[in-house]
């Protein structure tokens, strides 16, 4: 593209005049500063469109816990996460066994009583 607009630039040096040469000078100017805006605008749509998709996953996943217990939704995140990490729960296992499981998976945490909770050793 900047090739061509030179090559177009020689020839005009060699044919035209000045106030020709001044004219479409401002026009590549005028062309270059649409393609920018176009650029940019194509660029900010994508984020948009990308902010707003975090946005909804992170709203239905806030979506899913409501109306739970706090001890509930707090559970199901804990549940989730671990899902994520590559620690599913069992379907046989209980609460407390899953959070023995994430326990022992979890280097520098130790499972203390019940209900699941975590904390650093």
């Amino acid at each position: 593209m900047l090739r061509e607009r030179l090559l177009e630039e020689e020839r005009l040096n060699q044919q035209g005049s000045a106030a020709d040469l001044e004219a479409i000078r401002q026009a590549q100017q005028e062309r270059l500063a649409r393609e920018r805006t176009r650029q940019l605008v194509i660029i900010g749509g994508f984020v948009a469109a990308l902010l707003a998709g975090i946005g909804m996953f992170f709203l239905s996943l806030r979506r899913e816990l409501h109306g739970l217990s706090p001890a509930t939704a707090a559970y199901v995140r804990l549940a989730r996460l671990a899902a994520w990490a590559g620690l599913p729960q069992a379907e046989h296992a209980t609460p407390y066994e899953y959070g023995s499981e994430i326990g022992r998976s979890l280097p520098g945490f130790a499972f203390i009583g019940f209900g699941s909770q975590l904390i650093r050793a």
